[in-house]
């Protein structure tokens, strides 16, 4: 019988021919992916004890870091499944009690398009984005596309941004988002909305990239661009890992998963970029604790009640949680709406400079309370505060406790307190006033009879 990998000092199987080990029996988890969500839950389950495999497909670099790094098996190359329980990789057959699928998302690719062809950069490495500009077409004014096109305009780029809805942003606040294509006009950024590409065209050593509106209509050619970024989704590729031997099934590109993010083979389970439609590095983080707490401790934990923020890395910053306003899931939804828009202010006594922040701060409560269902934040520490707001839509804080607590000045602060001040004041019923009313002219009344026999 092998020695289980996760005892201290334990033996490792004996590595084959190539880089991968001999499996040493059924693996209590086997993780599928190589990016930071799959390295936290390798690492994550083996300090658990688990016996665990990483198949971190070709991905180059060295196994993950700590003291578990010892009982990981690293396999290289190409898996796919063989069986409900079972994977092939490099002539192995590699059993499992539960597998986890966390392999990252790529770039799509407009469909019929020709962009393949063009030079690319990558939105998500930091080496393409501090290479020379040059010409660039960003494609997808999502967050990734607005944080990167705006990255390249500030070092010199002639950049073009391209979106096929009729504004930056779709997914936020149109006010929230209109800051922004201000702030990337302001920066130089050329901003093509209503425009989806759907042809690059080779001209002399560049590209020129063809389009059409919403209603079909071709738009003028646009161009000439060395480089394109492209910046309208990600989508795990899974064409490889042969679902259907192992009963997965799919909708679309897409995974079918429960609310614990169990594929319908109940012993395969995804996280990270691979179970959400709208992918993150956050959120592909909360969906791996989910989903590996419930893969190995058969836990319960439900995904589909995260409260996931959205960030846009620009500058100002654009943060948003929860239910919107304008999102189509509120139209059933009655809300009251506070927004508070703060200008440039003057620093503080102990601080050497001014702040040339402008912000515009939105909270959504439910009608008649002060439940806050959803907030958008706009400025430089839009991102830093709206993990507060995320936890008080979880925790179930209400804006009047969050207006109490105490803050340093800024932009959220203020807004904060502004709205808490604003709610309270709309919730003030007619008798309350007329009983505060009342109250203060009689102890008036009573001040002036003191005064005059003094």
């Amino acid at each position: 019988m092998p020695t289980h990998p996760s005892q201290p000092n334990a033996a490792r199987p004996t590595a084959d021919a190539g880089t991968n080990p001999i499996p040493p029996g059924r693996y209590d988890i086997v993780i599928l992916g190589a990016d930071r969500a799959a390295r936290w839950a390798a690492c994550e389950a083996a300090s658990l004890g688990a016996r665990v495999a990483w198949l971190v497909g070709d991905a180059d670099g060295p196994p993950p870091a700590g003291v578990a790094a010892a009982t990981i098996d690293v396999y290289r190359g190409a898996p796919h499944f063989i069986a409900s329980d079972a994977l092939h990789l490099a002539g192995r057959r590699l059993h499992f009690v539960r597998a986890l699928i966390a392999t990252g998302a790529t770039p799509i690719v407009p469909p019929d398009s020709d962009i393949e062809a063009v030079p690319r950069l990558d939105a998500a490495s930091p080496a393409d984005l501090a290479s020379p500009p040059g010409r660039v077409a960003v494609i997808g004014a999502g967050a990734t596309g607005c944080a990167a096109a705006q990255g390249l305009a500030r070092r010199g780029g002639r950049v073009t941004l391209f979106e096929a809805e009729g504004r930056v942003l779709p997914r936020e606040a149109p006010e929230a988002a209109a800051a922004i294509h201000a702030a990337l006009t302001a920066d130089g950024v050329h901003v093509r909305t209503d425009h989806r590409v759907t042809t690059a065209v080779a001209q002399a050593g560049s590209w020129a990239f063809r389009g059409s509106a919403m209603d079909g209509e071709a738009t003028s050619d646009a161009g000439p661009f060395d480089k394109v970024i492209l910046a309208a989704g990600r989508r795990s590729d899974l064409r490889a890992l042969d679902l259907p031997a192992a009963a997965v099934e799919t909708d679309g590109a897409r995974l079918r998963l429960d609310e614990r993010l169990r594929t319908t083979n109940h012993r395969v389970y995804a996280a990270g970029d691979a179970a959400l439609d709208h992918p993150s590095p956050h959120g592909a983080m909360a969906c791996t604790r989910v989903a590996l707490r419930n893969a190995l401790l058969d836990g319960r934990r439900r995904a589909d009640v995260l409260t996931i923020p959205r960030v846009v890395f620009t500058v100002p910053q654009l943060a948003s949680v929860g239910l919107l306003a304008h999102e189509p899931e509120a139209a059933d939804v009655p809300l009251d709406t506070f927004v508070h828009r703060a200008e440039a202010t003057a620093a503080p006594p102990n601080v050497s400079h001014a702040s040339d922040e402008v912000g515009v701060v939105a909270f959504h409560l439910a009608a008649g309370t002060d439940v806050l269902l959803g907030a958008t934040l706009v400025g430089s520490d839009a991102a830093a505060a709206i993990g507060e707001l995320a936890h008080a839509i979880d925790a179930g804080i209400t804006l009047a406790e969050l207006g109490r607590a105490i803050r340093p000045p800024g932009v959220f602060a203020d807004a904060v307190r502004a709205a808490a001040d604003e709610a309270h004041h709309r919730r003030r019923s007619p008798g309350n006033r007329a009983l505060a009313t009342r109250w203060l002219a009689a102890r008036r009344a009573w001040a002036d009879r003191t005064a005059a026999r003094g």
